[in-house]
């Protein structure tokens, strides 16, 4: 077998996103070099990446019909399986229901939240004809176990088994102790402002680091605005200039190569702290979305994880927000000295992504495609 087509959330300017890509890419080059990707994307327009141009959804008849309708699809990461139309499930149902090919669902993200019955039915019928479904984390598997009826597999984030990194224009600037921090622009409030800059200027002062604000999607989303927000406020009214925002869009390998020579990360974006348990470093997930807390509970760090939700208290809900009260003054710091302490074993879900990709491929190669 030489080719696969990895089917996700790719080309759109997501650092996460893309770092799937390269996590499938390094477990192939161990267990089956001669295996190639194409990659195909739920956007109709995907952007140009740096692993090549991603098939788009609007060219699904080259899968369907075309010179790609042979090759198996794997589908893999976030946004798989969300209740509405914009869903990697629902953008690309007619490959994954046509019958003249094998199908698998690896280490895949579903959004809690209202299915109506058409989508449950369309994700049971998907499920049945693949050769396999397993879940990226907890939270994703009680979602899917809620529609299938029947438990599922948790194998963890593809992303713990990248391994390739790059240089960075910014290599020479962070050659000293600091702290990648990695926010979103789901909270605006002047109060969650106020909280997170006062908590950064504590927490950097008593680690002697400097802070690194790392955007994971800059293209689409507002990371950079809200980094610059805060930067300026820890400037401005905490008096520490011990910090640098990094503008643009890094690529996955260079994302990697900052977290992974960091002291410690903060992060709303979910794969920055999925890079940091990948790289052995502490990191602390701000759970403004049930999928950190999955992420945390996966790996056993739910203890680490603001705000202290449990499931149950976010089960219905697809994002949380801002509650002062709920973010008390020295709360990151205290949680940046447990995470030290803390060690988090990746290995056994490396071994899993190795296992599971293994079974796909044998099983592919045994029909001969």
């Amino acid at each position: 077998m030489d080719d696969i087509i990895l089917c996700g959330s790719f080309g759109f300017g997501n650092v996460g996103d893309e770092a799937v890509v390269y996590a499938i890419q390094d477990i192939l080059s161990e267990i089956h070099p001669s295996t190639k990707v194409k990659v195909l994307s739920r956007f109709q327009k995907p952007e140009v990446q740096e692993y090549g141009q991603p098939i788009g959804c609007e060219d699904l008849e080259l899968l369907v019909k075309g010179s790609l309708r042979s090759l198996p699809l794997v589908v893999v990461g976030g946004g798989v399986f969300e209740p509405r139309s914009t869903a990697v499930a629902s953008r690309c149902k007619n490959a994954l229901t046509a019958r003249h090919r094998k199908n698998f669902f690896f280490a895949v993200g579903a959004e809690p939240g209202q299915y109506r019955f058409l989508e449950k039915r369309l994700i049971r019928q998907e499920v049945a004809l693949a050769g396999g479904l397993s879940a990226r984390d907890n939270w994703s598997a009680r979602v899917l176990k809620g529609i299938l009826k029947a438990p599922v597999p948790v194998i963890g984030d593809i992303v713990l088994s990248m391994r390739t990194k790059s240089s960075t224009d910014y290599d020479s600037r962070l050659n000293s102790k600091y702290i990648v921090v990695s926010l979103c622009p789901q909270w605006r409030s002047p109060e969650w402002h106020d909280w997170i800059s006062s908590e950064l200027a504590l927490t950097a002062r008593s680690m002697d680091a400097t802070i690194v604000f790392l955007p994971m999607a800059s293209k689409h989303d507002e990371d950079v605005e809200m980094a610059e927000i805060v930067s300026n406020k820890l400037l401005v009214e905490h008096g520490f200039d011990q910090l640098l925002v990094i503008r643009g869009q890094p690529s996955a390998p260079e994302a990697l190569s900052i977290i992974s020579n960091s002291a410690l990360v903060i992060g709303m974006r979910l794969h920055s702290c999925v890079m940091a348990a990948a790289s052995g470093v502490p990191t602390i997930p701000i759970a403004y979305h049930p999928k950190l807390m999955g992420f945390a509970s996966t790996l056993g760090i739910e203890n680490l994880v603001i705000p202290a939700l449990s499931f149950d208290e976010g089960q219905l809900l697809t994002k949380w927000c801002f509650d002062s009260k709920t973010f008390v003054r020295g709360t990151l710091l205290r949680l940046a000295e447990k995470a030290s302490l803390q060690k988090v074993d990746v290995e056994n879900f490396r071994n899993q992504h190795k296992l599971y990709l293994s079974r796909m491929i044998d099983e592919i190669s045994s029909q001969g495609n």
